[in-house]
């Protein structure tokens, strides 16, 4: 008993990490959704943005959904690791919202932000953000009625 206590205080003191991603195409966009506990569990997510948006709002989309869906799993401190430029820089304070398009996106972000202990944001390169990007891609390019699918990845080694 004692054991698991002190493993569960571990975990609450050490960071999550979240990796997110968008895409945007003709046909709607796509959000991708990557949740890593301290332990080295993962949660992948996949959405359709079944509305008309640009990659800057996909990207933001998939931000907003990765910290919401953090803040409801419980998570107080996480690292964010995103390949967009320009919400890293956005939210980190860098860069001015031009798009008045994305100013609510980032309003929503910053309060969204301020709901964990600690959050720190880290901008990589594209092609170190393959399984977020995977997921983004898959939501951008499904295309569904009424019931969602339930999408299982199973790794084969032959």
């Amino acid at each position: 008993m004692v054991g698991m206590l002190i493993d569960n205080e571990l975990e609450s003191k050490q960071p999550w990490t979240l990796f997110f991603d968008g895409s945007a195409t003709s046909n709607g966009g796509g959000a991708g959704v990557v949740l890593t506990d301290p332990t080295g569990n993962t949660k992948a997510l996949s959405f359709k943005l079944r509305f008309p948006c640009t990659n800057n709002i996909a990207e933001y989309e998939a931000f907003v959904i990765g910290m919401s869906t953090a803040i409801e799993m419980g998570v107080k401190r996480i690292n964010v690791i995103g390949d967009s430029n320009l919400v890293i820089s956005q939210m980190k304070g860098d860069f001015a919202v031009k798009e008045a398009t994305l100013a609510p996106y980032r309003t929503m972000a910053e309060k969204l932000v301020g709901m964990f202990d600690q959050a720190i944001l880290e901008h990589i390169p594209g092609a170190t953000n393959r399984y977020a990007d995977a997921l983004a891609t898959l939501g951008s390019k499904l295309s569904f009625t009424n019931e969602q699918p339930n999408v299982v990845v199973i790794q084969r080694t032959k």
